[in-house]
């Protein structure tokens, strides 16, 4: 008796085992329909599917076989090359599938329009992805509250919201909504708190706002909102407090506030800014005190930099770049930046009027093409830089007061170019600076006065050193024969000697010269008959440039000329026709592409 209770449980067990079994570890592929409507003939008992399951085919119209299935460990991917119309046009069958461990993919040119079938789908392992399709409705998915990768949706032409959605409560991953053509709004994610990667919503051309992600408190990468030509603010994204990855709001033609984001208090990266053409200011970033990146903005319609008030420090660099500013109010309690300051392309900035509190730069200072710019008030209380101090081509700019207060000493390199009407340089820090260079030195295209390093040095009242790393610009005759007085004992130059000026007509005060690091660059110069002053130079670093200099019969002058580290270009010297004066030049460039000879009669056969 005994044994055959023994032997009736054992067949129990087996019995359920049967209904109920894991199978499959290797995955399968269904071509046909025959394959789906045979699966449970040719695999019976097997609900749990351990590998990957894979749907694809034109003859196959519905998945009922599958109807045992339970849970898929891989990737559940449903992609086909159907006729049209498609002959599968929902997932009924799969009703009784509750988890997937890895992905689903549904890839293009799937004819179902809802997911009807997965309505007790529960839970995703890896992403959700679906690219290329005519979903219009995600209802079915209302049981799903967690996806472990990324939820993406590409190219769903027909989506005009994500209900069905409403249970889910975080992804793992990236959530990535992308190319949505009627997608307006996001009402079905109001239950979602947290994205563990990155959240991109890009390219949705009917969103009008954000709603939906109203719970949404955390974002573990970057947040990027780009190309969404409706949206007219962030209104959705109150809650959300953290950004492990850098921010990027571009390219929303009609965005024109940032209301939405006031509870972010600090962003993880990088904020960026740039291409919103509606949007006048950053009202909605009131919250943040901190950004530990770069903060780089540029919309052509910015005219107030209100939003930014509670600002304190910038990890990285700040970049203002073609925006409408007049001043720089909103960042009046901004006492640090660890990188750049680049103000460029600014048109109508005409003080810096809110960095009042900054003292410090941990990079450069640049100023570029601010041509609305005479002075430089309201830095005043910068008193050091870590890097470059960089002033060029701001065409209203007459004098650098304002910036007298940076020591001298932490400038690293110092340039002051195509300022045309910027002729008084001689504040006290650069006087300083030129007295003793830390880096490279660049003066020139500027006013006079402050045409060259050697006029700043003559209205400081100093006497000029050989720039250790300096380039030299000559702009005149005068500039060349006083090349021995301003360039005491500069025998040898680290850097580049640029030679361009109209009334220039000999180089004889260039004789002490014998070496120059970077280039020589003798262009545009109408009057110079030959190179004669340079009689004493053997050896260029980098490249000879001998170019527009219409009067120029020959060479001579640079007999004793013997290498050229890097390249050598003679062009368009209308009356020269000869290269004589460079027979001793042995060396020049790495190779012949380094070499270009137009309009003159010369094979320097010795050059290699």
């Amino acid at each position: 008796m005994k044994t055959r209770l023994f032997l009736s449980f054992l067949l129990l067990i087996k019995c359920f085992s049967g209904l109920s079994q894991a199978c499959l570890p290797e995955g399968i592929i269904f071509t046909t329909q025959a394959e789906i409507d045979n699966f449970q003939t040719n695999y019976p008992g097997c609900t749990q599917i351990q590998g990957d399951v894979e749907i694809y085919g034109e003859e196959i119209a519905n998945l009922q076989g599958l109807n045992i299935v339970t849970s898929i460990g891989g990737t559940l991917s449903l992609y086909n090359s159907s006729p049209e119309p498609p002959l599968l046009l929902n997932l009924s069958g799969l009703e009784n599938l509750s988890h997937i461990g890895g992905d689903l993919y549904i890839g293009s040119n799937i004819g179902f329009t809802t997911l009807q079938g997965l309505d007790n789908l529960s839970s995703i392992g890896g992403s959700f992805i679906s690219y290329f399709g005519e979903l219009s409705d995600l209802t079915a998915l209302s049981n799903l509250t967690t996806i472990g990768g990324n939820f993406e949706i590409w190219f769903n032409d027909y989506l005009t919201n994500l209900n069905g959605l409403n249970n889910l409560t975080s992804v793992g991953g990236d959530l990535m909504i992308l190319y949505n053509e009627l997608l307006d709004n996001l009402s079905g994610l109001e239950n979602l708190t947290i994205a563990g990667g990155d959240l991109w919503i890009i390219d949705n051309n009917a969103l009008h706002d954000l709603r939906g992600l109203g719970n949404l408190s955390s974002v573990g990468g970057e947040l990027v909102i780009s190309n969404n030509d409706f949206l007219a603010n962030l209104q959705g994204l109150g809650n959300l407090t953290l950004t492990g990855g850098e921010i990027r709001i571009l390219c929303n033609n009609r965005l024109n506030d940032l209301s939405g984001m006031n509870s972010l208090t600090s962003v993880g990266n990088n904020l960026e800014i740039y291409w919103n053409p509606m949007l006048t200011n950053l009202s909605g970033l009131s919250g943040i005190t901190s950004i530990s990146g770069d903060l780089y903005i540029s919309n052509a319609n910015l005219t107030s930099l209100t939003g930014l008030e509670n600002l304190t420090y910038i990890g990285g660099g700040l970049s203002l770049i073609a925006n409408r500013l007049s001043n720089l109010a909103g960042l009046e309690h901004l006492s640090f930046i660890g990188g750049n300051l680049e103000i460029n392309g600014s048109s109508s900035l005409t003080s810096f009027t809110g960095l009042n509190s900054l003292d410090s730069l941990g990079g450069s200072l640049k100023i570029f093409s601010s041509n609305a710019l005479t002075g430089i008030s309201g830095l005043e209380g910068l008193t050091s830089i870590g890097g470059d101090l960089d002033i060029s081509e701001n065409l209203s700019l007459v004098s650098l007061a304002g910036l007298e207060y940076i020591d001298a000493n932490s400038i690293t390199n110092l340039r002051i170019a195509y300022n045309r009407l910027l002729g008084e340089c001689e504040i006290s820090n650069i006087c300083e600076y030129l007295s003793s260079p830390n880096g490279l030195v660049d003066i020139y295209n500027n006013a006079e006065g402050c045409n060259s390093a050697s006029e700043v040095a003559a209205e400081c009242g100093i006497s000029l050193p050989c720039l250790p790393y300096g380039n030299i610009y000559l702009n005149s005759q005068e500039d060349v024969d006083n090349f021995s007085i301003d360039y005491s004992g500069c025998t040898i130059i680290e850097g580049s000697i640029t030679i361009r000026g109209t009334d220039i007509t000999n180089l004889n005060g260039l004789n002490i010269i014998t070496s120059i690091g970077g280039e020589l660059i003798i262009y545009i110069n109408p009057l110079l008959t030959s190179l004669s002053g340079l009689e004493n130079l053997i050896y260029i670093g980098e490249g000879l440039e001998i170019t527009y200099n219409n009067s120029l019969l020959n060479c001579e002058g640079l007999n004793n000329l013997t290498s050229i580290g890097g390249y050598l270009k003679v062009k368009i010297n209308s009356l020269l026709t000869s290269l004589s004066g460079l027979e001793n030049l042995t060396y020049a460039g790495g190779n012949g592409n380094d070499i270009m000879l137009k309009y003159v009669k010369f094979e320097p056969k010795t050059v290699k």
